[in-house]
């Protein structure tokens, strides 16, 4: 298949990628990481601990103010009002969207919290927000309208477990049923599809590898040194050849 490649360990397909790598903070790229709820906020500290190793030049955190307490030591960090669940409210979109403002990109972390009121302000400032959006498999349950929004969005990398794309599908109605025991040019072939069809990137992480597809290429990858959050300070490094840069990332 001449769409699809594979990534081995140690023997990356994109060297040049990787050599253009910014080496000083000032070109490494603005980050923004949002998510958080009361009494939740491992998926945000993980996110920013790998950002922080992927390379990212600055990393800013965007949590609910009911994580004030236990959080206000933390450098760069940001506060947006909470409902009483403890999860970001519905009328935090402004502060959302102006700690947004002059960041190369949005990393949507997790723990987000199923609360109706946080799904509407997280699908409004998907709606609102035109830049680059990478979002995690944790924050894919706050959705409560599902993947459409998602797959609609041109600017936006989305990051998925094997089990979570099987769900894309049937949303989908495809014809394709996305099995734990399919083999891999079955796979290839319905990322190469999907992502024909659809404008966004598809970072998809199954038990042995990770996957990436972007306007109909397809690479299957080492997971060993894999993250979204990585994923993510990669991309807004080096935007203008995102297939190779996501596939890059995984090194």
């Amino acid at each position: 298949m001449e769409y699809w490649s594979h990534q081995t360990a140690g023997k990356p397909l994109f060297p040049d990628v990787i050599w253009s790598k910014p080496e000083t903070a000032k070109g490494a790229g603005k980050l923004l990481i949002i998510g958080g709820s009361l009494g939740n906020m491992a998926n945000v500290a993980r996110a920013y601990s790998q950002a922080e190793s992927a390379g990212a030049g600055t990393i800013s955190l965007l949590v609910p103010d009911s994580l004030a307490k236990i959080t206000k030591q933390i450098p760069h960090i940001q506060y947006a009002p909470s409902n009483p669940s403890g999860g970001f409210a519905k009328n935090a979109l402004a502060e959302l969207l102006q700690a947004s403002e002059l960041k190369d990109g949005v990393f949507l972390a997790g723990d987000l919290s199923k609360n109706s009121e946080t799904s509407v302000l997280v699908e409004s400032f998907l709606e609102k927000y035109s830049d680059q959006l990478i979002i995690s498999q944790e924050s894919i349950e706050t959705f409560a309208s599902g993947f459409i929004n998602f797959l609609l969005r041109p600017e936006t990398i989305l990051c998925l477990e094997q089990s979570q794309l099987r769900n894309l599908c049937l949303e989908i109605k495809s014809e394709h049923a996305i099995t734990s025991q399919m083999d891999k040019p079955k796979l290839a072939k319905i990322l190469h599809e999907l992502s024909q069809t659809f404008q966004i990137s598809f970072v998809v992480e199954n038990s042995n590898e990770v996957w990436i597809a972007k306007n109909g290429l397809v690479a299957d990858c080492d997971k060993t040194n894999y993250s979204s959050a990585k994923s993510a300070v990669w991309a807004i490094q080096q935007p203008e050849k995102l297939f190779q840069t996501l596939v890059s990332s995984t090194v």
